[in-house]
């Protein structure tokens, strides 16, 4: 009875097994890209097909079959063939294929695979690709800790040296074989860094921009190696000193890559920067007391530091942000201190001409040939006077609130760089004194050959191109402000008889009589400004005086009242002076003037 129900169960199975397969024809197989199997397989594998799946079609329906169902036909696998293979899948007659890739089990990428004779391997370049079992990869680089090499030399040429390349990692090793040429070097050319000035302070070698080209027999195989810091030997800036910074010193660097040397020469100059560290050192021990110059400060010590700040202000701001605080602040107080004594010591030179009193500047001027050679040295441009007073003015600029010396009490204030160097003159005002002693010289000099016992005759005959000449001057100049008065009293009283202007006005006061007896005052009236003749001269100055003091009063500022009176009743004894004894021109030119 039971024998008779597995016979009914068995014959159920193969009728529905007949209906949905075999009893039906299959019109076409596939493996749709869904189901496809393991596909890359290392070499000596056998074939996995477990994760796939052949698709049939059956009368329109489809139908999914394993592809190790033992319906299902595989052929054409070679587990020891290298690269693409096609697979054939039969079933119920229809076939179908495949694409499967057999692959070592260790491939080597991008590796170096020419080196000259004496190169080391080279590790950075290329990697090992390793395949799975599941035909998964990963890549590993050739200087991994994982990666060994071995068999490699370089010591001799070699046109196929065999190396093998060796991976192991949790008890897995494997290992792949391949070869590398050794080449003997035969023509080596070189290029040098585009850097080859260095400043002494600038302590890295720059080598961009060089190489050296390697090339074998044939040029066949050619390396070209960008130069690199370890490369280069006898780079020592600290052999530059202080002489080398007008001539820089020569230093020859040797390039050295696998035996082969090759030089190149660089030229190191003492820096700007070095020597401003270098004066700061020497003068960081000095101390300040007072204004004066420190104690223990020489004469090379000073100098030092004045050139050191004219350096210093001629750097570029990179430079100078290399300058400690520290070190600037010792060279402005010594250049500060050192250089006002020096110019000081220079302006006094000039005594004969101007000179400095209780701050105010004073002219003298009382020797002609004296102020005459004062004008020649400031024409030539003393270094003293226009060169370090032009580091001295910036300094008063640039570091005005450098303290030199604090103040002791709440009483007292600190002594400044801006304090100390507001006495010194800027180049310019220097050049205006010049010009101021230009017009004196040149002014006297017009009417020097006047004789003092001159007559009106002989200015508009014998000396009429003398009093033209000092005409046009005046004409000409540019110091008409009454401030400049002084300078034209100097050149008058440079005559014996202190007559200059006595001769101008008396030439044009005749010269410009017209027919009608009346006079053209053209000229006359320009000469007011720099001076009148005789007591007209002094009583414009008392004049001048006494407005002076009554604008005081009006404008609030101190006013002394005896001054007043003092000019004025003066004023009125020269008015009654010229009116009585004075001359007809003095009496004239006081009506019209």
């Amino acid at each position: 009875m039971k024998f008779k129900r597995l016979l009914i169960v068995l014959a159920s199975i193969t009728l529905f097994a007949c209906v949905f397969v075999g009893c039906k024809k299959v019109e076409s197989i596939d493996v749709l890209k869904k189901d496809m199997p393991q596909l890359v397989y290392v070499q000596g594998s056998e074939l996995n097909l477990s994760s796939g799946k052949l698709t049939a079609d059956i009368k329109g329906e489809k139908v999914e079959i394993p592809l190790d169902d033992d319906s299902v036909t595989i052929s054409g696998y070679d587990k020891n063939k290298l690269g693409e293979q096609i697979l054939t899948i039969t079933y119920e007659e229809k076939t179908t294929t495949i694409k499967i890739t057999v692959v070592p089990r260790v491939v080597i990428e991008k590796i170096e695979t020419n080196y000259f004779v004496g190169e080391a391997f080279n590790y950075a370049k290329g990697n090992l690709l390793i395949t799975n079992d599941d035909g998964t990869n990963f890549s590993v680089p050739m200087n991994d800790e994982t990666v060994t090499i071995n068999g490699f030399s370089s010591e001799t040429a070699n046109t196929a040296l065999p190396v093998t390349a060796k991976y192991e990692k949790d008890g897995v090793s494997y290992t792949q074989e391949f070869t590398v040429t050794i080449h003997e070097i035969d023509t080596v050319e070189f290029k040098a860094p585009n850097k080859r000035e260095y400043q002494n302070h600038e302590s890295a070698l720059d080598v961009a921009g060089g190489y050296i080209s390697l090339k074998n027999a044939d040029q066949s195989f050619i390396r070209y190696q960008v130069l690199t810091t370890d490369m280069v030997s006898g780079f020592d800036v600290s052999e530059a000193t202080l002489e080398h910074r007008e001539t820089p010193l020569t230093q020859t660097l040797t390039v050295n890559f696998l035996g082969k040397t090759k030089t190149y020469d660089i030229q190191i100059r003492f820096s700007d920067l070095s020597l401003i560290r270098l004066r700061a050192s020497e003068l960081k021990n000095l101390t300040f007391t007072s204004a004066g110059v420190p104690n223990g400060c020489t004469e090379t010590m000073g100098d030092n530091a004045l050139e050191a700040m004219e350096v210093y202000f001629d750097m570029t701001d990179s430079d100078k942000s290399k300058v400690t605080a520290t070190e600037l602040q010792t060279l402005v107080k010594v250049s500060a201190t050192y250089g006002l004594d020096v110019w000081k010591k220079a302006f006094a030179s000039y005594k004969d001409a101007f000179y400095l009193q209780d701050g105010g500047l004073y002219w003298d001027c009382s020797d002609f040939e004296k102020t005459k050679a004062v004008y020649a040295r400031l024409v030539a441009k003393d270094p003293v006077i226009y060169e370090d007073s032009l580091i001295l003015t910036r300094m008063a600029t640039d570091f005005a609130s450098t303290v030199i010396v604090p103040a002791n009490s709440d009483d007292e204030d600190d002594i400044t760089v801006g304090g100390i160097l507001s006495a010194v003159y800027s180049t310019e005002v220097m050049d205006e004194f010049a010009g101021q002693l230009n017009l004196m010289v040149t002014l006297y000099e017009s009417l020097k050959d006047v004789d003092k016992d001159w007559t009106s005759a002989d200015l508009q005959t014998t000396y009429k191109t003398n009093v033209e000449n000092a005409w046009v001057i005046l004409r000409e100049t540019d110091y008409t402000n009454i401030r400049y008065r002084n300078l034209y009293t100097i050149v008058s009283k440079w005559r014996e008889k202190d007559d200059f202007f006595e001769i101008l006005y008396d030439y044009y006061y005749d010269e410009t009589k017209l027919e009608n007896g009346k006079v053209d005052l053209s000229k006359i009236s320009a000469f007011k400004d720099f001076r009148l003749p005789g007591q007209l001269e002094t009583l414009y100055t008392c004049l001048y005086n006494a407005k002076m003091q009554v604008e005081y009063m009006i404008n609030g500022y101190q006013y002394k009242s005896e001054e007043f009176l003092f000019y004025y009743e003066k004023a009125l004894k020269l008015q009654q002076s010229i009116l009585s004894s004075g001359s007809a021109m003095e009496k004239d030119l006081y009506k019209r003037l």
